[in-house]
């Protein structure tokens, strides 16, 4: 028999049972009204710091304008690296 946990569903305040962790809302309904955390939350206009596209978003600590331009960030920074003994950032080059 599975362990059912008892959760509130933070959208209608209710008590639901579920045997998911990962599960928050008691309902599709309830989750669909999630949108509703973002009424009263302030649209901020942002600019991309990787390709300078302006956006729009509800989190401040976002600084990219899509999951590509912080894909290209990632691979960029993989190749630079700290040198602890001297300072530098050191570009590791590709070995192919």
């Amino acid at each position: 028999m599975p362990d059912l946990r008892v959760k509130r569903c933070p959208a209608c305040g209710e008590n639901f049972k579920t045997e998911h962790s990962f599960q928050i809302y008691c309902s599709p309904e309830c989750r669909a009204s999630k949108e509703s955390f973002y009424i009263n939350r302030e649209l901020l206009e942002k600019k991309c710091v990787e390709c300078g596209t302006k956006f729009e978003t509800y989190r401040k600590a976002r600084i990219y304008c899509s999951a590509e331009c912080k894909s290209i960030v990632n691979r960029r920074t993989a190749k630079e690296k700290y040198c602890p003994h001297c300072g530098e950032i050191i570009v590791i080059e590709d070995s192919n």
